[in-house]
């Protein structure tokens, strides 16, 4: 594998082969350093709290944080009501000249709380540069679903993750 950190060190003579593969080297250069660095100090602040704390303690926490948010998204989807809503729309062209592309979505919302993202009927791939990932679609749908719970999720975690699932054909857009 090629790694742009190694052994606690940019790997600098990677991160300019990234940078000279992208339109805005100065702007990636700082994104990909930043980045690091803010996880460079989670992981430092990580190793803190867990020697000042316990590892027991870390881990009832964490559960009890994970647990709290599903509650919230679940009572905040209870008080909208249970449904399906559905919409269609139109990507004109995917930038290499073809389409348009249809993509097609029924939200669910379920009596437990659960909401369900289905992209069943989705055009397939394109040939140009529109298609997402299911790791992207999977965080927008989050996304929308941490802005519909509003105030009752306090934090974005894994608990918000436990209520949302997304159904994406494979070799869908």
């Amino acid at each position: 594998p090629v790694l742009l950190v190694k052994g606690g060190r940019v790997q600098r003579d990677v991160l300019e082969l990234v940078c000279a593969n992208v339109r805005d080297a100065a702007a990636r250069r700082a994104d990909l350093l930043a980045q690091w660095a803010a996880n460079r100090r989670g992981v430092e602040c990580a190793v803190l709290l867990a020697e000042r704390l316990g590892p027991r303690r870390i881990q009832t926490q964490a559960s009890a944080l994970l647990d709290a948010t599903e509650r919230g998204a679940r009572s905040a989807f209870r008080a909208i009501g249970p449904g399906t809503w559905k919409a269609v729309d139109e990507m004109e062209d995917d930038g290499a000249g073809n389409g348009p592309f249809r993509i097609r979505l029924a939200v669910t919302l379920t009596r437990r709380g659960g909401m369900r993202f289905d992209f069943t009927g989705t055009d397939d791939q394109a040939p140009g540069s529109i298609n997402a990932p299911l790791a992207v679609t999977r965080s927008a749908c989050l996304y929308v679903a941490r802005c519909l719970a509003g105030g009752a999720v306090h934090s974005m975690n894994g608990g918000l993750a436990r209520v949302v699932r997304v159904v994406a054909p494979e070799g869908c857009l």
